[in-house]
């Protein structure tokens, strides 16, 4: 993508097509700049808000305060929207890997839990979305070894060992040992 066209869409395309989705529907943007991420995250949540959804937003370290700035630029008083309770930022770490490593079944109990509250709080619906630059990581086989581990300063244990001997099949990306969900 660049310039102001997305594989043929023109950037108004994109904003239209932000206005347009309905609870359920589901996208993954793929972006090469700042500004064709803006261009995108910006409608995306000024449409929930105007539409009277709670919007929430998984970000990446890099991307909280640019966030802030892009949605400041296009007029949201974003720390009113927060203290409102209808727009929430969550850290990436806090939302994909909680427990040290990356469970889909927990990324799933975090999206139903929040729907739910969402929809407890009077908010017809929860517009979400979700940085995914951490999955573009050289070894993500990685994802699968808790942070205890991966970060322990010591000599690891006998357990710990066969843990990061897991490490190659993980790597692998075949489902089982990344996704169980996916074995159901």
């Amino acid at each position: 993508m660049t310039g102001n066209s997305y594989n043929g869409y023109a950037a108004a395309s994109l904003a239209t097509l932000m206005r347009s989705l309905k609870p359920h529907d589901h996208l993954c943007l793929i972006y090469e700049s700042e500004d064709e991420w803006a261009q995108a995250i910006v409608p995306f949540i000024l449409t929930g808000l105007e539409q009277g959804e709670k919007c929430l937003y998984i970000v990446d370290a890099g991307t909280t305060q640019q966030l802030s700035t892009v949605l400041s630029k296009a007029g949201l008083d974003v720390a009113a929207a927060e203290r409102k309770g209808q727009f929430t930022v969550i850290q990436e770490r806090d939302a994909y890997t909680k427990e040290g490593f990356f469970d889909p079944d927990l990324m799933i109990k975090l999206l139903i839990s929040e729907t739910e509250k969402a929809l407890s709080e009077g908010y017809p619906a929860l517009r979400a979305t979700g940085e995914m630059s951490w999955a573009l990581l050289h070894d993500i086989g990685k994802m699968g070894i808790p942070d205890t581990i991966l970060l322990k300063s010591g000599k690891l244990t006998d357990e710990e060992m066969a843990i990061m001997h897991r490490h190659p099949r993980l790597d692998r990306g075949t489902g089982p040992d990344i996704y169980p969900a996916a074995e159901r």
